[in-house]
């Protein structure tokens, strides 16, 4: 599978756009797709952040155009045909997904690029123009789907809502000690002051000259962390000097999930770091450092899953010592809210769910991952006479059973658990066991209300798409006559009398 990224960066544009394509590419390439990114340096070098990672990258001239923070269709610096029109000449070659994390990027740009990709996706929080491609996300809490209606083709998947959050894989290894790391705080040894990647009104400084007439203990450590395209790193620097308090700052850190999995608390932006620190389970005070916050911001509050700092008349220290005072006595209640809201998963939910397969029904068969909200169906389908007849192990489990089963593989790292869908029918289950060779242990079983669909079809023909350069392996009964046929139709060759082994083309 061959993808590419739209994306920029700047102090105007920030550096959030970059980092989400990144957490997705990351998740891609960790199953063997290739990636490579279209971006436009804006004067301010901030492409070391995709070739950091070590991505091919497409590099388009600097834009002409004056580029404003609050017209966000001015944010290409040019037309949006002549921007599409040097991503083409950028591009090798015709990819499979070309995905555009860009505000400034209309339709009138994905119908130029659609001779160059097979599909296109878009990645949005704004709802606010035209939109021509196959797939949409907005991570946005209270984004409807009503809000795209007209604006995208009547085709269009949508996959909107915080379970579609994309954040770095190391959120998701920290994600899951966040019960055991929050308790209720008596007093903050460690506060993050983290204020977007760009912070052009250097509000970090305020917020720690602020600081200090606040309750904090002296013995408090404050961790600054500080994005590549933040302009005011010497001022920070000194303010942080001139505090009573210890202090770190990291720049353009790496290990991000890691700093707030062990801080106490964080006053941050209202971006897409919120959201980390909501599946960090961080205890936040957020504030609003650019328009396209503000919903997040309400969204958040709201929820109760951070408390917010008005900046709309200025930074006023009293109202940082007061939510101070207020996360102590809420941090519990904050924690577990904010957890609950995102797990940080949403960069392989986005993966598994941007290729489809027909059924004999349907024109779309997806894979979700599947959560603990979906015990009862797949204990449903577990329970079926069909499905129990060929399972390796017959015998019924209790429901007690299953859901200690369903937990012990959500938490595992080395399998994945999928529901089959097409638009909101829930159609079979595919289960991958990862290998310490690298194989992958397919089982699949169907909805008994879609038997003899060709929904198994579509799904092995899925995980092959998917899992491109993998070595796929299933183990299945002699007297299950129809699973060898269908895995022998998909390729796969047997090599014991119940073992079945599909080696990609490229491995053979």
């Amino acid at each position: 599978m061959r993808v590419a990224f739209r994306c920029d960066a700047s102090a105007v544009i920030g550096t959030g756009h970059v980092m989400r394509c990144l957490n997705l590419a990351d998740s891609m390439r960790a199953i063997g797709w290739q990636v490579s990114f279209l971006f436009c340096d804006h004067g301010e070098e901030l492409d070391h952040l995709i070739r950091a990672r070590n991505y091919p990258l497409h590099r388009l001239p600097s834009p002409s155009g004056e580029v404003s923070p609050e017209d966000t269709h001015s944010w290409l610096g040019r037309a949006s045909t002549d921007d599409a029109q040097l991503c083409k000449q950028a591009l090798p070659s015709t990819v499979d997904w070309l995905i555009v994390d860009h505000y400034a990027i209309d339709s009138a740009w994905h119908k130029e690029m659609r001779s160059h990709c097979v599909n296109l996706a878009v990645i949005d929080d704004l709802a606010n123009r035209q939109y021509d491609c196959d797939v949409l996300v907005d991570q946005g809490l209270s984004r409807q789907p009503s809000e795209y209606q007209d604006k995208v083709p009547n085709d269009c998947r949508l996959l909107i809502g915080s379970h579609y959050c994309i954040l770095g894989e190391s959120f998701q290894h920290f994600a899951r000690q966040t019960q055991q790391r929050r308790s209720a705080l008596t007093s903050i040894s460690t506060l993050l002051i983290n204020l977007g990647g760009s912070d052009k009104q250097n509000l970090t400084s305020d917020i720690v000259k602020a600081l200090e007439s606040s309750s904090l203990n002296d013995k408090c450590q404050l961790v600054v962390v500080l994005g590549a395209a933040n302009p005011n790193v010497a001022s920070v620097e000194q303010s942080c000097r001139r505090s009573r308090f210890q202090y770190q700052i990291h720049i353009n850190t790496t290990n991000m999930a890691e700093l707030m999995f062990n801080a106490d608390a964080a006053i941050g932006a209202a971006g897409g770091t919120a959201f980390e620190r909501c599946a960090m389970g961080l205890p936040s005070i957020n504030c609003c450092v650019a328009d396209n916050q503000q919903q997040n911001l309400n969204n958040l509050a709201e929820a109760g899953a951070a408390l917010t700092l008005d900046l709309r008349n200025g930074l006023q220290a009293s109202a940082v010592d007061r939510l101070l005072v207020q996360l102590l006595q809420k941090s519990q209640d904050l924690s577990a809210h904010a957890s609950r809201l995102f797990d940080a998963r949403g960069a392989i939910r986005i993966t598994m769910a941007l290729p489809t397969a027909p059924s004999k029904r349907h024109k779309h068969v997806s894979l979700c991952l599947a959560s603990i909200e979906d015990a009862e169906l797949l204990y449903q389908w577990q329970l079926d006479p069909g499905t129990r007849r060929f399972a390796i192990n017959p015998q019924q489990p209790s429901f007690p059973e299953h859901i200690q089963w369903l937990k012990g593989v959500l938490a595992n790292d080395s399998q994945y658990l999928f529901i089959a869908h097409s638009g909101d029918e829930s159609l079979g289950s595919l289960r991958l066991d990862k290998q310490r060779n690298g194989q992958l242990v397919v089982s699949i079983y169907t909805s008994p209300q879609h038997y003899r669909e060709g929904i198994a079809t579509a799904i092995l023909r899925l995980t092959k798409q998917v899992f491109t350069h993998v070595t796929l392996s299933a183990t299945i009964k002699p007297e299950n006559t129809v699973s060898i046929q269908l895995f022998s139709s998909a390729g796969f060759v047997q090599t014991a009398p119940t073992q079945w082994l599909y080696t990609p083309e490229k491995r053979r």
